[in-house]
């Protein structure tokens, strides 16, 4: 039986600091994507701002918005699943890092007979063109992106040894490795070995770069520095150096159509400019997730980011007890994130 949450909450209060950074840059980021999701991928600023109206409170949306998938208040988008997917391997191996494990969960979660695959196959029906004539709406269901597709085929095929989409140009892969990015933030290794993750859903030469850099932002928030950033920075490429410069010369603009203009769709390096500059403009766990959903778009995949940095920053007193509560399965994935941090 799960222990309680706020069972659960006191073992975290009682671990080491560096491992309770730990685990609250996992639940940050599981919170931040579930916060965000009803409101997941809506482009249209308008539709978003009308949706809103005065609300200052648009997480845990009551009712799922999102254009193109459904799934029950509390669940996670894609991009935490595959987060949870590979915790829950190496959790299942004793803490062991193991990728045909990793690679066999991600088989088991997303592939033939799960609620993805059914929800897939009711994709394809509405949006064939042959069946509609207008924007067939949202479906049934969780939604798997192309990341995680491209991974399973190529899984059936080589089973051993293969890398991922060289378009692939997400932040799927670096979310894949996030359980390895924090279990191994205080090693010299962590970057080296969490690539074997990220290299097996994406080999896009310039979003490597931004993987990376988001890696060791997650790495220098658990690892405690007075200034992360600054630390970050010393392992970050200088191509992407270069993108967050004109992130931070850009602070004075507001918020919502600077998201936009650096690109608020999934694809890099929008996501990753997004994120930073929502880090940048505020300052607790709640602030950061609530003005990254007012941007619209791919909120999920910047919620993971933030989340992540900002659970490891703020701990588990700045994540707030009702929005854990509104999450689907808290308790395991809480126990889950103890034991990949102690």
């Amino acid at each position: 039986m799960a222990k309680s949450i706020e069972s659960l909450i006191k073992i975290i209060k009682e671990l080491p600091d560096i491992s309770q950074r730990k685990v609250c840059a996992l639940i940050g980021a599981t919170v931040g994507d579930a916060a965000c999701r009803p409101l997941h991928w809506i482009y249209n600023q308008e539709t978003l701002d009308n949706i809103l109206g005065d609300e200052k409170t648009p997480e845990f949306w009551p009712e799922s918005k999102s254009p193109f998938y459904t799934i029950p208040l509390g669940h996670r988008s894609c991009y935490n699943e595959e987060a949870l997917t590979t915790m829950a391997a190496i959790t299942k191996n004793e803490g062991v890092v193991d990728i045909k494990k990793i690679c066999e969960n991600f088989k088991i979660n997303f592939g033939a007979g799960t609620e993805y695959d059914a929800a897939l196959k009711r994709r394809k029906a509405q949006y064939d063109p042959s069946n509609r004539n207008a924007f067939p709406g949202a479906v049934e269901g969780p939604w798997i992106h192309g990341a995680v597709i491209k991974f399973l085929e190529n899984y059936e095929l080589y089973a051993e040894c293969f890398l991922g989409d060289s378009e692939g140009n997400d932040l799927d892969a670096f979310c894949a490795a996030l359980p390895i990015v924090v279990k191994l933030s205080d090693k010299d290794n962590m970057w080296e070995k969490s690539s074997e993750v990220v290299r097996l859903f994406s080999t896009h030469s310039d979003s490597l770069k931004f993987m990376e850099a988001s890696a060791y932002l997650v790495q220098a928030f658990i690892q405690g520095v007075n200034d992360p950033i600054t630390q970050a920075k010393k392992n970050i490429h200088a191509d992407v150096l270069e993108h967050m410069l004109e992130v931070e010369a850009n602070l004075d603009k507001p918020f919502i159509p600077t998201v936009a203009k650096f690109g608020k769709t999934c694809s890099l390096p929008g996501s990753f400019k997004g994120a930073y500059l929502c880090l940048l403009s505020t300052g607790s766990f709640v602030d950061a997730i609530r003005l990254n959903i007012t941007a619209g778009g791919c909120n999920c995949s910047r919620g993971n980011l933030i989340g992540a940095a900002f659970g490891a920053k703020f701990g588990i007193d700045g994540i707030p007890v009702e929005w854990l509560n509104k999450v689907d399965n808290i308790e395991n994935i809480v126990q889950q994130a103890i034991e990949i941090s102690s």
